[in-house]
């Protein structure tokens, strides 16, 4: 999912990039021009959300265009302003809830 965020490096450095992967625990940037350090922390800024990351990996594509991939240092409810939980728990209903439900129905004989 592409989102936008705002990168705090060291100091008052700001840079802009996006997201192209993103999970409850981190997430693959994208459109950075400088390198940055594996093991180095930045804070991330997404709308009125502030975070820190740690430097997880670095891939430089071309000349222009460099990946990173960051991990959360404290996970952050709703970081992202995207509900990352699986389909059935955002329904209400828990997996092991379908299971069982789905246990039961199979065990049903048919009508007739």
């Amino acid at each position: 999912m592409v989102l936008p965020v705002k990168i705090f490096l060291s100091g008052a450095a700001q840079v802009l990039a996006y997201t192209l992967d993103i999970s409850a625990k981190g997430a693959r940037l994208s459109g950075l021009r400088e390198a940055l350090q594996i093991g180095s922390t930045v804070k991330l800024l997404r709308g009125a959300s502030r975070a820190e990351f740690r430097v997880v990996w670095v891939q430089q594509l071309d000349a222009k265009q460099i990946q990173v991939g960051v991990e959360a240092l404290q996970l952050t409810d709703n970081f992202w302003g995207v509900d990352l939980k699986p389909e059935g728990e955002k329904n209400g209903l828990e997996t092991n809830g379908l299971l069982e439900l789905s246990k039961t129905k199979s065990n049903k004989q048919p009508l007739g």
